[in-house]
């Protein structure tokens, strides 16, 4: 059963979908397809977003990116409202792109009551996409919330996710590079 912060999120990632390309989000195959193509199309409508999600039990999210190296390219996050948007089974999830530089902050405003996480990446060449190598490792920055990592792959939901209650919430998320 889905959550009202997961469908808020996902309405805001089409009304922004809509909006910029006037397509639906589609997934790259990279980590089991964690991160949609075409991510400019599904950026996060943050003033959208509170209008939808507007609450009396909502609360801010502000979220600082830190160790970012190179100011080319951009920081591109995820607010991911559930396991499966993680996993890539549901790529509705909201985006924001954000200028590259260390310590980059957004505030997600007014956000629903719930169990969220925070996926980051540096698309330093800009190609919208995490480039990895033969394998599959990461050739550009990337972290999830509560700088949670992966053994061969991505952290489970467990060690990303984080709740908001009625308190605002920061998340300081360090890249690994």
């Amino acid at each position: 059963m889905e959550n009202s912060t997961a469908n808020a999120a996902r309405t805001a990632a089409h009304a922004g979908n809509r909006g910029q390309t006037g397509q639906t989000g589609k997934t790259t195959k990279l980590w089991r397809g964690l991160w949609p193509q075409g991510l400019a199309g599904q950026v996060l409508l943050i003033a959208g977003a509170a209008l939808l999600a507007s609450r009396a039990d909502a609360a801010d999210l502000t979220i600082a990116v830190n160790d970012v190296r190179d100011t080319s390219g951009q920081i591109m996050l995820r607010l991911l409202a559930s396991e499966a948007e993680m996993a890539g089974r549901d790529s509705q999830a909201a985006a924001v792109m954000l200028q590259a530089r260390d310590g980059v902050r957004v505030t997600l405003h007014d956000l629903p009551a719930g169990t969220y996480g925070v996926q980051v990446m540096h698309d330093v060449n800009g190609n919208g996409e995490l480039d990895t190598n033969v394998v599959g490792m990461p050739r550009e920055p990337w972290a999830f919330s509560n700088n949670a990592k992966g053994r061969l792959g991505p952290p489970k939901w467990k060690d990303v996710s984080f709740e908001i209650g009625d308190q605002n919430v920061t998340q300081a998320i360090s890249l690994n590079h």
